[in-house]
């Protein structure tokens, strides 16, 4: 390892071969020996939920108390094909509807959602349940790569491929 032009590489491997306390306040890391301190504030940015829009959204897993589920094979493909103003037709892997996609301030709000109501067999009826808890409303957290997106509300969660 070579050091980077401000040293910090070098202060890194010192702190980590020679040992170092480590304490987390909030989102600031401090890692500290007898010689030298070091501390790491973690950057966020906002995702680009604009360029999510006019896109394509295939669910690929869903998440239920902090547990990630592949939709299962013998159940549809829950999709949303998204126009570039937010408009979204969507199917659940089993009934087909409507719903709107507005990109806020960082945070992603759907609705109103509307679908056909046909009694979908089990696992398609857990996968539609799920995707419909999480297209209500605003999610509570966001994170996406532009390729894949991970919205969640409350205890429940969609993995969505975007292409």
């Amino acid at each position: 390892m070579h050091a980077g032009a401000d040293g910090s590489d070098e202060l890194l491997t010192t702190l980590l071969t020679r040992g170092m306390s480590a304490s987390l306040d909030g989102d600031t890391l401090t890692l500290a020996s007898d010689d030298h301190t070091m501390v790491l504030v973690a950057q966020t940015t906002s995702p680009d939920l604009e360029a999510l829009l006019g896109r394509t959204w295939t669910v690929v897993g869903t998440i239920l108390d902090g547990a990630t589920e592949r939709v299962p094979r013998s159940a549809g493909v829950p999709r949303l094909h998204v126009g570039a103003d937010g408009l979204a037709r969507l199917g659940t892997g089993c009934n087909s509807g409507r719903t709107v996609v507005r990109a806020d301030g960082g945070v992603l709000v759907f609705g109103p959602t509307t679908t056909t109501r046909r009694a979908c067999p089990e696992p398609t009826r857990e996968t539609e349940r799920r995707v419909l808890a999480v297209l209500d409303g605003p999610a509570d957290a966001v994170d996406t790569d532009g390729k894949v997106l991970v919205v969640t509300k409350g205890d429940v969660g969609l993995v969505i491929q975007v292409r």
